[in-house]
């Protein structure tokens, strides 16, 4: 039995997939103490934690041991407003991150709000290569599994992104969907602009390459890492998890595995499989995407 880290970058299922984990009993998802926080080690949750006692924290959460909570949280909080809650005991501790460091100090005390500047530009490097040592570092050290989310169909990817909180603006809608606070009704049709669609669509080939060379470093520096594809997560969940704890070393039966989807993610799904169900102008979008490979 191993601790896991699941990569991300967004959009790709992650959170639904984290909530549902968090239904088995030999799994336990890091959180703050009340709920939420699916990515603690990010930004907006850890506040502007530098990379040492980020460091710190991931070597005393992935290190296989006990974790020492008390002495974890002392670390933790003093960026973060809210501390970790304690997981069980003698299960797969687990959390999801982006792969690039949280925000810091020093660069909002020189006000580096733009990083337009040459020096902004300069610290942000210099940072992002000590965040990527250090992670290295931590992942070669303590041996967890490690996890890619991939969205392999990139259009259906793009659209996501593109759709946003239903206004084409930033947001997610899941989890208002599945509290009630709106329905499927509610979300109306989007005429998308393909031109600005490309770019999203180019950007998203982007960041999957960016994923695969990743893949490739961990694999070579002796780290296991594992892509977590969402189109086999909506295909079949029973084969997704049985897949997922097989790789962690758990046994898990299908009576378990049946329970844990029963119990629910507080999620459901926004788009259906049918783009001209949410698009007005599909025709278009197809004749002009439909043919991008799926990769």
């Amino acid at each position: 039995m191993r601790n896991f880290i699941i990569f991300f970058i967004g959009k790709e299922g992650t959170s639904p997939l984290m909530k549902l984990l968090d239904n088995f009993d030999r799994v336990s998802v890091l959180h703050h103490e009340g709920g939420g926080a699916l990515e603690p080690f990010d930004r907006h949750e850890c506040g502007p934690i530098s990379i040492r006692n980020l460091k710190k924290c991931l070597d005393i959460v992935l290190s296989g041991q006990e974790i020492d909570f008390a002495r974890l949280n002392r670390i933790y909080t003093k960026t973060s407003l809210k501390p970790l809650e304690e997981t069980n005991r003698n299960c797969s501790v687990g959390f999801k991150m982006r792969f690039k460091p949280p925000g810091n100090r020093i660069a909002e005390t020189l006000g580096f709000d733009s990083w337009n500047n040459w020096a902004s530009k300069a610290f942000r490097k210099s940072r992002n290569r000590s965040f990527r040592r250090m992670m290295l570092e931590v992942l070669q050290k303590n041996n967890p599994v490690v996890f890619v989310a991939f969205r392999q169909d990139l259009l259906r990817w793009s659209l996501s992104k593109y759709h946003g909180d239903g206004s084409c603006r930033p947001g997610h809608m899941q989890f208002d969907l599945a509290s009630g606070k709106i329905s499927r009704e509610d979300i109306g049709k989007i005429h998308v602009d393909c031109d600005r669609l490309e770019k999203i669509f180019a950007q998203s080939e982007m960041m999957l390459a960016r994923k695969n060379r990743l893949m490739e470093e961990f694999r070579s520096k002796g780290i296991d890492a594992f892509p977590l594809f969402y189109e086999d997560f909506l295909e079949d969940k029973y084969q997704y998890f049985n897949r997922f704890f097989e790789i962690l070393g758990i046994e898990i039966s299908k009576q378990e595995i049946e329970a844990a989807l029963e119990t629910g993610a507080y999620y459901k799904k926004v788009h259906s499989r049918d783009i001209s169900e949410f698009v007005i102008n599909y025709q278009e979008v197809m004749d002009r995407f439909g043919s991008s490979k799926r990769l």
